[in-house]
């Protein structure tokens, strides 16, 4: 298994931000690594080479922003691959992102769980 220490620098980013921010922050990074997933999944799938490229520079923006140095590195390799013309070293990372964005996602789920929100009464009418 993975060791929770490759997401240190985040773990310590995060642990610096007052706790509103914090979860602000790891809300907004789960959304950004799902939907960027799906997409960079969708367009690699259908042979959109310039939106996969695109979908995985997103990816290692958000990634290197938030210190997800596994994240970054292998959608950086993603897109230097597919910008090369290496469709199947693609292939090859794109296996290795997706292992190492599902680690991130549960990491930061269990380390920080989003907070509930309460619960409005219904409008009497």
């Amino acid at each position: 298994m993975r060791a929770v220490q490759s997401l240190d620098g985040m773990f310590k980013l995060l642990a610096s931000l007052p706790a509103e921010a914090r979860h602000g922050m790891v809300g907004m990074y789960c959304v950004a690594l799902e939907s960027h997933l799906a997409l960079l999944s969708q367009s690699l799938a259908q042979g959109k080479t310039q939106e996969t490229m695109a979908a995985a520079h997103k990816i290692a923006g958000s990634a290197g922003m938030m210190q997800d140095q596994e994240v970054s590195r292998a959608a950086r390799a993603i897109e230097a691959a597919l910008r090369g013309g290496r469709e199947e070293e693609a292939m090859r990372h794109w296996a290795s992102m997706q292992d190492s964005v599902n680690f991130t996602l549960e990491c930061l789920r269990q380390a920080h769980p989003r907070p509930l929100k309460k619960q409005e009464s219904p409008a009497s009418g």
